[in-house]
């Protein structure tokens, strides 16, 4: 899974050809626990941006009128994440540092206040630092006070980044329809949990309704209207911790669009405006007791895109791609069957 640029993809989908890895999620949790408190904010911040963008693509499908029919599509929908959200300014934080003396296991903390650091998006981009570690206490103990540990001397050094980053960000998703009653279709998006390398295991589900509205009215062209509801699991974890992500939005959308017959197929240009919102939680268990429990919370605000593409039908197969402009912008293509 590597584009371009060197990146980690959260892809969610077997139906292009991701397999189950046991040892799963450990790079992934590695990477997105690099920081806490309050740089894990702007440290997550354009991945979060990146997912409730991403997940809203890819929802147009031409409704025909009212003849039963049953679709079946894989959509997979696509982000690059600009450039200038690839690194933050950071506050003062700390990095902790295991290490061994006479045979005993200590951690020790290297106070870091760098410039710049990477945020989650840009983490091939390496920092290292070096520096005389604090508060060392026992691995598996709090710290407290104690002249024993405080008069160990240790230096150390820490590296932040030289991973694979999230810059670029593939979504895949099943995607179910089952209509027209009455101009209206049912939308389903349902990802059982699956395990992928580097990632972890992610499930996702997705319900919503699609209205032809142009049914009431005399106008040369089809207008209709969806709303979804859509969430999305993701948890890793490594020997010193778990993450664990968990994503709920909300999404309408309004759609023009106009079925043009060449030869045998059918082409379907589009164009579409929309608006969502959504919240994302994440949180962190460490072994460590001195870093705990994490969490952190984004809600967005409501923010609108703009959608136009295409699609292509011939016979009983459809083919999709559209653009969207939005707060990142994106694309996504399908490919179904409806019977």
């Amino acid at each position: 899974m590597l584009f371009s640029r060197t990146t980690s993809s959260v892809a969610c989908a077997v139906l292009i050809g991701l397999s189950t890895v046991p040892a799963a999620g450990q790079e992934f949790a590695r990477e997105i626990s690099q920081f806490v408190g309050e740089n894990a904010r702007p440290f997550l911040q354009p991945v979060v941006d990146a997912l409730h963008t991403n997940i809203q693509a890819g929802v147009f499908v031409p409704i025909t009128g009212d003849d039963l029919q049953v679709g079946v599509q894989a959509v997979l929908m696509g982000i690059v994440i600009p450039d200038d959200r690839t690194t933050f300014k950071p506050k003062p934080f700390n990095k902790t540092v295991e290490f061994t003396r006479n045979g005993v296991t200590y951690l020790g903390d290297l106070d870091v206040a760098p410039a710049e650091l990477p945020t989650a998006a840009g983490l091939s981009k390496r920092y290292t630092f070096t520096g005389r570690l604090k508060r060392i206490r026992p691995k598996g103990l709090p710290y407290v006070p104690n002249p024993v540990y405080d008069s160990i001397q240790q230096d150390a050094s820490v590296t932040i980044g030289g991973y694979k980053d999230l810059s670029t960000m593939i979504l895949a998703t099943p995607q179910l329809t089952i209509g027209s009653v009455f101009g209206t279709e049912l939308v389903v998006r349902i990802l059982p949990k699956v395990s992928i390398e580097d990632v972890g295991e992610v499930n996702s589900f997705g319900i919503g309704v699609r209205h032809l509205v142009s049914r009431y009215v005399v106008v040369p062209i089809d207008i209709a209207a969806s709303f979804m509801y859509q969430t999305l699991t993701l948890s890793a974890s490594d020997e010193g911790f778990t993450a664990a992500l968990e994503m709920s939005t909300f999404s309408g959308q309004l759609y023009a669009s106009k079925n043009i017959p060449v030869g045998i197929l059918t082409l379907t240009p589009f164009a579409g405006f929309g608006f969502e919102r959504g919240s994302i939680d994440v949180r962190y268990d460490f072994a460590d007791p001195y870093i705990g429990k994490q969490h952190v919370a984004f809600t967005s605000g409501t923010r609108t895109r703009f959608i136009a593409g295409a699609t292509i039908t011939a016979w009983k197969i459809r083919i999709s791609a559209d653009y969207n402009l939005a707060l990142m912008n994106g694309f996504s293509a399908g490919l179904g069957i409806f019977f």
